[in-house]
């Protein structure tokens, strides 16, 4: 075997910079056969990188595109490989892997952006929270978002290794030790949340989620399968304007009217119940939103949701992470690309303004999120005093479809049909026993939806339904 003389190598050794780090720190480690035959290798000083010194050929890495980690965003590392080899980039496997490691790796967390004063100077004061699971490595983690609501700003993003009061109120302690200080927080009843919420921020105010009340009222009064359907669907709408109440006298007259009608034995528990949340101050009036500074419209945590729901997407679109490092990494530039597009838009003002027409219209716009049902727009009318016309004006803008009392989702229509082309009653009588709507409404409602009505007599109950052909 060929060895060249020991000037040689120290020549080699001089010249030659490390491929991965750069270092020119580097040390003889032997040799390792190729097509050319044996040739000397090298090993850095600083990284413990081994290379050839045949060549020192710019490492493979280096090659790949600037947005990398833009890339594997929402992908499996084998799909990005496959798109590198079309592009004409080649490189292995682990190679690949190691250097979107080592690119995630330098992404600032959410700790360092607590501190920059660009996002700073946009933080409005109204704080969300709310925790979801995450699987990896097939064990469950929580995941922790906490968000500046009106502007949308992330303030943590963490990944914990279970849903305690200690571990939620330690990174609330980062937040509140880098100047944030709350006004009101929004958060769901979880008892962790609020535990470590009231306990770093004692002085501040907690608003219960509408999105998470509507979620809570589905399930305990569900309308789908049960006879109490119109009974359960107006207690539900009444407790959700009690939620929304403009004062506290209107609200107690609310739940007085709730209290002496002819409840079930479930729906007496939830009026209770709620009642309760009521008096620990978690649903707040409309004339106290004022006085903190928050609109209506920053009552319910979707933003928080929508985070979680953009995690959760990703985990799935990977294939599942890999490991817990790993996955914060991931979730880091997940989040900083999604700050940098918050710093190019406008920021967001905060208004405390509000009247009745914001009241009917947060009622509509939660119904398609939430209720999935249909709104009874003459009784909000009577609740809230406002002409039942704006209301249907309203619930025209956001695309629900109405007749002269009620507003009806896409979901309920879509329930509606199925119900009826299973059961094909023949009268509006018979349809109006299947679905629990008066003839009136169905008279209205059915040539909307492409049926067809044959009048043969004056009594409305006896209009013969023609259904569309298949």
């Amino acid at each position: 075997m060929f060895k060249p003389s020991k000037f040689l190598e120290r020549m080699t050794i001089e010249q030659k910079n490390c491929p991965r780090c750069g270092s020119g720190s580097v040390r003889l480690k032997g040799y390792v056969s190729s097509s050319m035959g044996y040739v000397r290798q090298l090993q850095c000083k600083s990284c413990g990188y081994r290379f050839r010194s045949e060549y020192c050929r710019r490492w493979r890495a280096s090659t790949l595109p600037r947005d990398l980690l833009e890339l594997y965003q929402g992908r499996s590392l084998n799909n990005l490989l496959k798109d590198l080899i079309r592009r004409g980039i080649r490189v292995s496997r682990v190679t690949l892997y190691n250097e979107i490691k080592r690119r995630a790796s330098k992404v600032p967390s959410w700790r360092n952006f607590l501190y920059d004063e660009r996002l700073r100077s946009r933080w409005t004061g109204i704080m969300g929270i709310d925790t979801t699971n995450v699987r990896i490595l097939r064990e469950d983690y929580v995941y922790l978002h906490v968000v500046d609501v009106p502007s949308r700003i992330p303030l943590a993003y963490e990944l914990l290794p279970r849903e305690t009061a200690n571990l939620i109120k330690s990174v609330l302690l980062e937040i509140k030790e880098a100047g944030y200080q709350p006004r009101l927080i929004i958060a769901d009843l979880a008892p962790e949340l609020l535990s470590a919420s009231k306990e770093v921020f004692p002085h501040t105010q907690i608003q219960a989620c509408l999105y998470h009340l509507i979620r809570w009222l589905n399930e305990q009064l569900p309308t789908k399968g049960h006879s109490p359907v119109e009974k359960h669907r107006r207690t539900k709408i009444k407790i959700l304007v009690a939620a929304l109440a403009t004062d506290q006298k209107e609200r107690s007259d609310i739940i007085e009217s709730l209290l002496q009608i002819d409840l079930d034995p479930m729906e007496a528990w939830v009026v209770l119940e709620f009642n309760e949340r009521l008096k620990a101050g978690y649903y707040k009036t409309l004339t106290e939103l004022a006085e903190i500074g928050c609109p209506i419209k920053f009552c319910y945590n979707n933003v928080c949701e929508r985070a979680m729901g953009f995690i959760k997407e990703l985990c799935a679109r990977m294939r599942n992470f890999k490991s817990l490092e790993n996955a914060q990494h991931y979730i880091n530039y997940f989040w900083y690309s999604n700050i940098s597009q918050i710093l190019q838009r406008p920021p967001s003002s905060v208004g405390a303004h509000w009247d009745h027409k914001d009241l009917a219209k947060q009622i509509l716009e939660l119904m398609p999120r939430g209720l999935k049902d249909l709104v009874d727009m003459m009784e909000i009318s009577q609740m809230i005093k406002l002409p039942v016309n704006g209301i249907r004006e309203m619930a025209h803008a956001l695309s629900l479809l109405t007749t002269t009392r009620y507003a009806f989702s896409k979901y309920y229509l879509k329930r509606f049909c199925e119900k009826l082309l299973k059961k094909q009653p023949s009268t509006l009588k018979q349809a109006s026993a299947v679905t629990g709507l008066d003839t009136q409404t169905l008279a209205e409602l059915l040539p909307e939806l492409g049926f067809k009505l044959r009048f043969k007599t004056l009594d409305a109950s006896n209009i013969e339904i023609i259904y569309p052909s298949a």
